[in-house]
């Protein structure tokens, strides 16, 4: 246990990835960060640790498949010191080999020899390249939300002949090289179906939606039943009341599709940028509505007080 969160049994072979993230990279740079995710609060670990495919499913979990560059030695990293501890590592000057030394759990993906397989990537940016695959999965224990910070480093390559590592870890010659890697990933949290693909800040997003959406439809209908009833009775449906009342349509449909998102990341933990941004302009709209509302009625308001001011002058 470090920092009272730890990573147990990594790198066992994970035979289905849910690709819930892929992050394609062909930089210079010899770190990048992949992804974040909050971990809830797991049991402790009991029983035999060797029949993993029935214990790990209780705990926060990694699966990854990273496909990489031949002559690299890509590592995958994770921190869980807080934000502060992260902010120190990727906001910093640090060296590639700093970082790695930082890293309380780290694995060199190349020395993953039983989930290690040679392949070949035709595709650019790999035309010409051979490239390698490593897979598995990595699951923690907490006893506290914890933040998790995922990174891939190359901080030497196996064709440089003037890269040396020693016993320690310290290096000599040049030994970061640039990532050409793809990493796909996925992060659950525990067995339940509802909040497993929810990082614990994200936890209860889907609920807080339902109910606004709930809410959301109950004011669409009074607010249309109301204008239906009263105003266009009395042929009082003023192009004022016209804008608010679309405004309560479009929050109603950006729920709409904020519920959709949320219920499907709920059941596959694969997310979509389209709805979400479809939501945020929706949402967007709505404002817009309720903003204009509000300029014309200050507008309509200070035209009454100079009518009001000119007929006391005269």
């Amino acid at each position: 246990m470090l920092g009272r969160s730890a990573a147990l049994l990594a790198f066992f072979f994970s035979p289905s990835l849910a690709k819930t993230g892929l992050l394609s990279l062909d930089t210079l740079s010899s770190f990048s960060y992949v992804d974040r995710f909050v971990f809830v609060a797991t049991p402790e670990l009991s029983g035999d640790v060797s029949d993993l495919d029935s214990e790990r499913s209780k705990y926060g979990q990694i699966e990854f498949r990273v496909t990489y560059a031949e002559g690299s030695s890509p590592q995958l990293l994770m921190y869980y010191d807080g934000f502060d501890g992260w902010s120190s590592i990727y906001d910093s000057t640090l060296s590639c080999q700093e970082r790695v030394a930082l890293a309380p759990t780290g694995a060199d993906l190349t020395e993953i020899s039983t989930i290690v397989k040679d392949v070949s990537v035709a595709d650019p940016p790999w035309t010409g390249r051979g490239a390698r695959v490593a897979e598995g999965f990595i699951f923690f224990t907490t006893d506290h939300p914890t933040w998790f910070f995922l990174a891939v480093a190359n901080c030497k390559q196996e064709d440089n002949p003037s890269c040396f590592v020693a016993e320690d870890g310290s290096t000599s010659g040049y030994c970061q090289g640039p990532l050409l890697a793809e990493v796909a990933y996925n992060f659950t949290n525990g067995e339940d179906p509802t909040s497993k693909h929810f990082s614990y800040d994200e936890a209860g997003l889907r609920e807080l939606y339902i109910a606004f959406f709930v809410f959301q439809t109950m004011l669409c209908f009074y607010s249309r039943a109301f204008v239906k009833t009263q105003l266009l009775a009395l042929n009082k449906y003023h192009f004022t009341v016209s804008l608010l009342v679309n405004s309560v349509g479009m929050a109603w449909l950006s729920h709409l599709f904020s519920l959709v998102y949320y219920v499907t990341y709920a059941a596959d933990g694969k997310a979509s940028s389209t709805v979400p941004t479809i939501a945020s302009f929706l949402f967007n709209l709505a404002d817009l509505m309720v903003i204009y509302l509000l300029i014309f009625l200050a507008k309509v308001s200070a035209g009454s007080d100079r009518a009001r001011s000119g007929g006391a002058g005269g």
